[in-house]
Order: structure tokens, then sequence, then C-alpha cells
């Protein structure tokens, strides 16, 4: 299964973000891109994945800088890659490589799932 809207980012324009390489490839397949099955069941809870965030510095519209910078004070060593459509985001622990749920509401994050563990929720393909 691919990932609907996906747009072209360099690596180049990411290094600085020290993202591991599991979660590049990820982005290089799906960056801004849009699942078709959006709502994932994780330990008897629904949630909803609209999007994952642009990483191309160029871009105007969900572009990861502007919510790193906007979340700056709740990141911790974390990186926001996806959101929920109603303020939720999507977070990945840098050290640990563990999908969080930031709950914009409460302020409360969720443990999820390990990044890999999470895409494969997606259906998404390796060999796309």
């Amino acid at each position: 299964m691919r990932f609907l809207f996906v747009e072209h980012f360099e690596i180049k324009d990411i290094s600085d973000l020290k993202l591991k390489q599991e979660i590049i490839d990820f982005l290089i397949k799906n960056n801004a891109g849009t699942p078709k099955n959006r709502e994932l069941r994780i330990d008897g809870k629904i949630y909803i994945f609209n999007n994952v965030l642009n990483f191309n510095p160029n871009s105007k519209y969900e572009n990861v800088r502007d919510y790193i910078k906007n979340l700056k004070d709740i990141l911790d060593n974390e990186i926001p890659f996806g959101r929920d459509g109603f303020g939720n985001i999507y977070l990945v622990d840098l050290n640990l490589c563990l999908v969080r749920f930031y709950e914009h509401e409460s302020g409360n994050k969720i443990e999820l799932l390990p990044f890999n563990s999470f895409i494969k929720l997606f259906g998404v393909d390796d060999d796309i």
C-alpha cells in the first residue's frame, strides 16, 4: 500500500534532524502523504492518522519545522512526524524510536508503539 499525495524531499535537507534510518526510509516513501486507512487500532483504542508532516523545507503546509518550533516546549528529544487532523500530533522519540501521541488539549503524551511496529499498522510494504 502506498500513501497518497506524497511529496519529494532531499535527504540532505533533513540531516540536521538526526533521524534514525528507519524513519528516513519511511519518509522517503511517504513524506506529506495520507494513508488510505486512517484508523489505527492500538491497545483497543482507535487513533486517527490524517497525514505525515512535510519534511520538505520549502513546504508551506504542514511543515515539520513549523511544528518543531511551535511544540518546542513539549518536545523531549522527540520530533513530530504526523497529525490526526484534530490538533493532536504523532511524535517519535529520537533515542528509542518510539511513537507517542500528543493530545494538545490535555497536554498528555501517550506511548504507543515502536516506530517499525507503528508503521506496519498502515500495511506499508518495505519494497515500495
